[in-house]
């Protein structure tokens, strides 16, 4: 059995619960997207969700369908192997962007994070001003932004980034890791509490794949081949899943496909 509390579940959401017939439904949560159904976190394992008729023909907007994160109202099947999700609880955060699809209001990448880690590296891929971009969509997003500037080993300034960096963006927590050195990883962990949700953001290839393995204790993200030219990396589609860490944080983890 899982605990729902490892999962991130708090009061709030059992507020948002109370109005639910808890002898019929249950609460699990939204652990990865697929193109015609959902992966669901339930009390009793991850089973596969699929959206119920009257949920999908009332939804007026994709954001208003389940995102990886997301807490959602279930009813169980087949010997608790099969979810119908019949709605989703409210969002206390969500991280998303505009939409270039005109037909699209927003595009939530993740729901109910806490913690958000914006990576950026220490070689060409050092920018203050896309480091602002991101810091906006987290601010807007409620989730607690840190900064994490990768790659320390190849930076002979490192410590000269961060106060610029504090200086610039008016942030206290930023930390240098290398992910490749295995150095201040355990600067990250200090971030990570049980029940606690983080995610991941930054460019391609400023090295959130090895990162994140690091926190993992193995390698479960595909790391993205890097131009030397330029140190980004090369395009590649993405799916998001939420993962359990060790230290008993929960992982919205964006991997490679």
């Amino acid at each position: 059995m899982i605990n729902l509390n490892s999962l991130g579940w708090n009061e709030f959401f059992n507020n948002s619960f109370k109005n639910f017939d808890s002898s019929t439904y249950k609460c699990g949560r939204i652990s990865a997207e697929n193109k015609t159904n959902y992966l669901v976190l339930t009390e009793s394992g991850e089973i596969t969700g699929e959206v119920s008729g009257k949920y999908l023909f009332e939804s007026e907007r994709q954001s208003d369908l389940p995102k990886v994160g997301d807490w959602a109202v279930i009813t169980l099947f087949n010997n608790n192997e099969l979810a119908v999700i019949h709605q989703i609880l409210p969002r206390r955060t969500k991280i998303s962007r505009k939409s270039g699809d005109r037909k699209i209001d927003e595009q939530v990448i993740a729901a109910n994070v806490d913690l958000v880690f914006i990576v950026q590296s220490l070689d060409n891929n050092f920018n203050l001003n896309r480091l602002e971009r991101y810091l906006a969509v987290v601010n807007q997003s409620g989730a607690e932004p840190v900064v994490v500037l990768n790659k320390s080993d190849l930076c002979d300034d490192a410590d000269k980034k961060i106060e610029s960096v504090k200086e610039r963006a008016r942030i206290d927590k930023v930390v240098a890791v290398s992910a490749v050195a295995n150095t201040g990883i355990e600067l990250l962990n200090n971030f990570i509490k049980p029940g606690k949700t983080i995610a991941f953001v930054g460019s391609s290839g400023v090295g959130k794949s090895t990162l994140i393995n690091a926190l993992l204790g193995y390698d479960r993200l595909t790391k993205s081949e890097v131009r030397k030219q330029d140190s980004r990396g090369r395009h590649t589609t993405t799916r998001r899943e939420l993962v359990l860490l060790p230290s008993g944080g929960i992982l919205i983890a964006i991997r490679p496909v």
